[in-house]
């Protein structure tokens, strides 16, 4: 008679090296959750700026890493199941010929054919929970294939949002550009129309007011005054002004002074 002997042995799955792998990625996803977080400390709710978006991609992609290895983990150990299962169709099918040898040569109800049945319903047993393990390792795997996907997603979501806030700000400078080279245009076109001597029709509208006016003084200081006085101008934009008179007063035909005098044109024109 064959020795009795535990079978379930051979059904036996060692994953206790993966379990430990996955118990430190989810505490390691823990600490990078928390890091996120510390990412928005102090700001308000839905405020970001560069440092807290940089912040936020390097714990996530932390997370995302992490993610990978307890998804790897958990494929290792579906497959060391699998070949288990494997091991234990071989397993099952040897004792059942075996059962089944034993019960024809010595009766169903012999001691030899009963011990060959009940290790035969052992490895059955046995068989069935790795196979319950292995359905349930694929759920997990697919819920870890998503859990991945999303956590990449939020990788490429603070990207975009840093991007973004790269644009607006690039956007605010290249409208500040167009703003100061629009002025200068503006500028440009006055002197020009000072060349041509169109300002003598705009003295000739606006009468008295205008003569009385240029006759306060031919000084840049008078006519930087009038700049003043008729545009209602700040102490820096006059001093931004008066940089640029002189600025212009140097590189044209044209003297400070009389720079000054078509800024005070332009300011009664509106400009």
């Amino acid at each position: 008679m064959p020795k009795e002997e535990n079978v379930t042995t051979k059904f036996k799955v060692d994953i206790s090296d993966l379990k430990r792998n996955v118990t430190a990625a989810n505490a390691s996803i823990r600490q990078y959750k928390a890091e996120l977080e510390n990412a928005n400390a102090g700001m308000k709710k839905g405020e970001e700026n560069a440092d807290s978006l940089s912040k936020k991609i390097e714990a996530q992609s932390k997370i995302v890493d992490t993610e990978k290895a307890k998804l790897d983990a958990l494929k290792e150990e579906l497959q060391r199941y699998e070949a288990a299962m494997e091991k234990g169709e071989g397993v099952v099918a040897d004792l059942t010929q075996k059962h089944k040898e034993a019960a024809e040569q010595f009766g169903e109800s012999s001691e030899e054919a009963k011990k060959l049945a009940k290790q035969l319903d052992e490895a059955v047993k046995a068989q069935e929970r790795n196979e319950k393990a292995v359905q349930n390792l694929r759920t997990q795997i697919v819920q870890q294939d998503t859990a991945v996907k999303n956590a990449e997603g939020k990788v490429r979501d603070y990207n975009e949002q840093l991007d973004n806030l790269g644009k607006e700000e690039e956007d605010v400078g290249e409208k500040a550009k167009e703003t100061t080279e629009g002025g200068l245009s503006a500028f440009g076109v006055a002197l020009g129309n000072l060349a041509a001597d169109v300002i003598t029709s705009v003295i000739s509208k606006l009468g008295d007011m205008i003569t009385q006016t240029i006759e306060v003084g031919s000084t840049f200081e008078a006519s930087m005054s009038k700049v003043q006085a008729i545009s209602g101008a700040t102490s820096e934009d006059m001093d931004k002004l008066n940089d640029s008179a002189k600025r212009l007063g140097e590189s044209t035909q044209f003297t400070a002074s009389q720079v000054g005098d078509a800024f005070s044109y332009m300011a009664m024109a509106g400009w």
